[in-house]
């Protein structure tokens, strides 16, 4: 049980009136308190943790002191996973899903506590794919993660060696969706992205898999807040994340390309969004993946896979963890 002792305050931080609520500890220091990103006098704007450089979760990346202290023993925990599956290590092969709320839902928890509701389903998911696939699966995720604490997590005792250099194992990096959905700009989520993607390349023998962002479609309910600094021309915050999303992608089939060369072309990336994507979706009349659902074409994203317009549901983690495998084998990437 966490104890600690807060209080809750209401602060305006925007002309939108954006509200902010935040909590004040015992020592001090005060969570949520202003958001990761802020407007420098109408100059730009600074971030206060930056994504390729490895950081835990700070008060700029948690709600309130139990959020925290949820993902310091999450990490914990992540390292005694880790720990335990290379005592277990069994015939299979050796498979490590890296990344935030999207991959830490094979596990059916949010920050490590158990999360039924929002995760049903998909742990069962996982365990077919693996068992199907003959795969030995360790999650290394934490719901709300960016690349930067993805990177510190990673070099804090959750890729041990003898899991990283075994030349038969699989490493899916999906990462950077809560870079953007904070208000890290593109050519930073870009940067973070490549950080996570090149520590792994350098400390890992094995095969690697990006996954690139998925769309998302909170972007008229997220973006207010993140308003300044990101705003359009006229001072009114953006709609949509999907630009920001393309950017990045385009930014990373660019960038790691040259990257993979330089290890053996160890490094595959792959597009799994068609399904996800409302136009794509649409469009896709041959239903690329079985199981997939009827659309609602108003949305930007599929709703029927993505019920809350970010986080897939069990049938949408099928159809990514079947992109991943075709990429494994060929097919897609």
């Amino acid at each position: 049980t966490l104890s600690y002792n807060a209080t809750t305050t209401i602060l305006r931080l925007s002309p939108l009136e954006t509200v902010w609520s935040f909590s004040s500890h015992e020592d001090g220091t005060h969570y949520g308190v202003s958001p990761m990103c802020d407007d420098i006098d109408g100059f730009g704007y600074t971030c206060h943790e930056t994504p390729e450089i490895p950081s835990p979760r700070t008060n700029y990346s948690v709600k309130n002191k139990k959020q925290y202290d949820l993902w310091w023993e999450a990490h914990t925990a992540l390292n005694q996973s880790a720990a335990h599956h290379v005592r277990r290590r069994s015939n299979f092969q050796p498979l490590v899903l890296m990344g935030d709320s999207i991959t830490e839902a094979y596990l059916g928890t949010v920050m490590g506590e158990p999360q039924k509701q929002a995760t049903e389903g998909i742990p069962a998911v996982l365990s077919e794919m693996a068992q199907s696939e003959s795969f030995h699966p360790l999650v290394l995720a934490i719901a709300g993660d960016q690349t930067q604490h993805l990177l510190y997590r990673l070099q804090h005792g959750e890729l041990p060696s003898s899991i990283s250099q075994d030349e038969n194992a699989i490493f899916v990096i999906h990462i950077g969706t809560n870079n953007i959905g904070k208000g890290h700009l593109p050519e930073k989520t870009v940067d973070g992205i490549v950080a996570v993607t090149s520590y792994v390349l350098s400390n890992t023998a094995g095969q690697i898999i990006l996954v690139e962002i998925l769309p998302r479609g909170d972007g008229s309910k997220k973006y207010p807040r993140l308003c300044p600094p990101q705003c359009d021309s006229y001072g009114k915050p953006f709609t949509s994340f999907l630009p920001a999303v393309d950017k990045v992608n385009a930014g990373l089939r660019k960038i790691l390309p040259d990257i993979s060369y330089e290890y053996d072309d160890r490094l595959s990336i792959v597009d799994c969004s068609s399904s996800f994507r409302m136009m794509d979706a649409a469009n896709n009349a041959s239903n690329k993946y079985k199981d997939e659902p009827t659309i609602n074409q108003e949305e930007e994203v599929n709703v029927s896979l993505m019920p809350d317009r970010l986080h897939p549901n069990a049938n949408g983690h099928r159809i990514l963890l079947q992109c991943v495998i075709d990429c494994l084998h060929g097919k897609n990437c």
